[in-house]
């Protein structure tokens, strides 16, 4: 692959570089800055090939704009509402900015401020908040919880965020800061009202579409398998019970819920064999795939993995337009740039780090697994499978389709291990066989009950018999994944590695696949040859 040859890459490091260097800006103050500046620089010495002098000013020019666009975005507004964060009971008016995240018994999100409501007045205000919503004993979970883009009001009281109470914890007001939030908001579920949309946009379009998908989800499937199948069509885990979410979590299948690059594939999949059916030119049909899988984006709320995938799926389909070959790496540096383009701090996002992680893992790995499988189960230009043998053709491909799936968990593995290490302190043992399947499952689950909520909104009274089959695939789904992640064993707790050693991971890991690509091609060159 020598990403290290690729101008884009070294131009993404650079600019990544940049971003990092603001945030921490106490360190402008020391030796350690100007190290970083050094080693930067010193990098740049050993691009190979015939652009070392141009990259070199554009790399600066890069680490420049980086620098100067994340120290921009840090300001805190002068009417920031985190002024008015004084301890005491407010309400707060915004929408809700982040996917609600469930934490025990209770659930996080980030809210966008518009207006604000004090004893002393109403004022408009700007800024975000860090909302916690408590479930309380005396009251059952809501039946609806605030999603991604909801406009709501919310009675709470504001705090600034606490310091770290000892030595060496986690400074949370640090965390916050790196998001542009400066102020926390407490409250329960029965203190927030959701805002109905008077106005138009595309916005106000999605919510209605986001609240009717819902509603008819509900109303057309039994309870919890309703809540799995809008956790998986909208990318959010909230509204599934938090022993189901436990199970998923030990094995090592909750990505599932995030929107990241297996939605877009599933949408690509499901509707891909939609368009190919119709007898338009293929100009058309791959608009028609990129303009859904940025309708789905907007739907899901936008998080960093997803906005990373929809950019690759578009440089992807859009090679086909210009009649140009894909190149995978160049496509996820753009992707990268592109997203921290638009809001640097999303580099110390969790589902960043994760998303962008795992797919560089599965571009680096899949190349030296994949021949594995070939070797097994035979390559399908070799393997003699007769037209009519059916049966065998479908257990060839269920083979197949159950190898890929473990060679892409085993590939995203090898990439998340350490940032999941470090952020959720668990690792799971039955990762592998449990994407293995309900991957597989997934991919069924939406593409049935996608055809099954057509059927309900389109001709209602057969909408509960359409969805008996999701409905079915949802339990079996919910009984493997109980079944994994259930046991004891499923997991393991294990401490928060060194910032050191999860660099030094990753550098070997690096190393090590850019070797084994290395030898490969030498290999391929020597048959070649013969």
């Amino acid at each position: 692959m020598s990403l290290h040859k690729r101008p884009l890459f070294i131009f993404t490091i650079t600019y990544i570089a940049g971003i990092i260097c603001a945030v921490q800006a106490h360190m402008i103050r020391s030796a350690g800055f100007w190290i970083c500046v050094c080693i930067l620089l010193l990098g740049f010495s050993f691009i190979k090939g015939p652009f070392p002098r141009y990259a070199l000013i554009l790399g600066l020019l890069l680490f420049t704009v980086g620098f100067i666009r994340t120290s921009l975005y840090l300001r805190i507004p002068n009417n920031d509402v985190s002024l008015f964060a004084n301890g005491r009971l407010v309400h707060v008016a915004g929408r809700i900015v982040s996917d609600p995240e469930p934490r025990g018994d209770r659930v996080r999100f980030i809210l966008e401020a518009s207006r604000i409501k004090t004893y002393a007045g109403e004022f408009p205000v700007r800024g975000r908040i860090m909302v916690t919503v408590y479930h309380t004993k005396y009251m059952p979970k809501p039946q609806q919880v605030p999603f991604f883009g909801h406009m709501v009001t919310i009675y709470g009281r504001l705090r600034h965020p606490f310091p770290p109470s000892n030595p060496g914890a986690v400074d949370y007001r640090s965390y916050l800061a790196r998001l542009r939030v400066y102020s926390t908001l407490s409250t329960y579920y029965d203190n927030i009202a959701i805002n109905k949309q008077n106005t138009g946009g595309l916005a106000v379009v999605i919510a209605r579409f986001k609240d009717a998908l819902m509603s008819k989800t509900t109303e057309m499937f039994p309870q919890v398998q309703g809540q799995l199948l809008l956790g998986i069509l909208l990318g959010n885990y909230s509204l599934l019970p938090l022993d189901i979410q436990t199970v998923f979590m030990r094995s090592g299948t909750m990505h599932l819920f995030a929107p990241s690059g297996y939605n877009c594939v599933v949408i690509i999949t499901i509707l891909g064999w939609i368009v190919l059916q119709l007898t338009i030119p293929r100009f058309w049909r791959h608009l028609i795939l990129i303009a859904s899988v940025w309708v789905f984006t907007l739907l899901v709320g936008a998080s960093p993995s997803i906005v990373r995938a929809a950019v690759m799926v578009t440089a992807h389909l859009s090679s086909y337009l210009f009649w140009r070959s894909t190149d995978l790496p160049n496509a996820v540096m753009l992707a990268c740039l592109i997203v921290t383009g638009l809001n640097p701090l999303s580099l110390y996002h969790v589902d960043f780090q994760l998303s962008f992680v795992a797919v560089i893992a599965i571009i680096l790995v899949m190349p030296l697994l994949e021949p594995m499988g070939e070797s097994v189960l035979g390559s399908p230009k070799t393997r003699n499978v007769s037209r009519g043998a059916f049966l065998d053709r479908v257990i060839v491909l269920g083979a197949k389709s159950i190898g890929g799936a473990v060679f892409l968990s085993i590939a995203a593995t090898l990439g998340t291990m350490p940032i999941t290490a470090y952020y959720f302190n668990y690792f799971s043992l039955v990762s592998l066989i449990a994407n293995a399947f309900i991957a597989l499952l997934v991919l069924i689950l939406t593409a049935s009950s996608i055809a099954a909520l057509l059927i309900g909104f389109l001709i209602p009274p057969l909408g509960h018999i359409a969805a008996v089959f999701p409905s079915w695939i949802a339990a079996v789904m919910l009984g493997v994944a109980g079944e994994l992640g259930g046991q004891s064993w499923s997991s393991v707790s294990v401490s928060s590695p060194p910032l050191l050693i999860i660099v030094l991971y990753y550098a070997v890991l690096l190393g090590v696949l850019e070797n084994a690509h290395k030898n490969i091609l030498c290999l391929q060159k020597s048959y070649n040859l013969t």
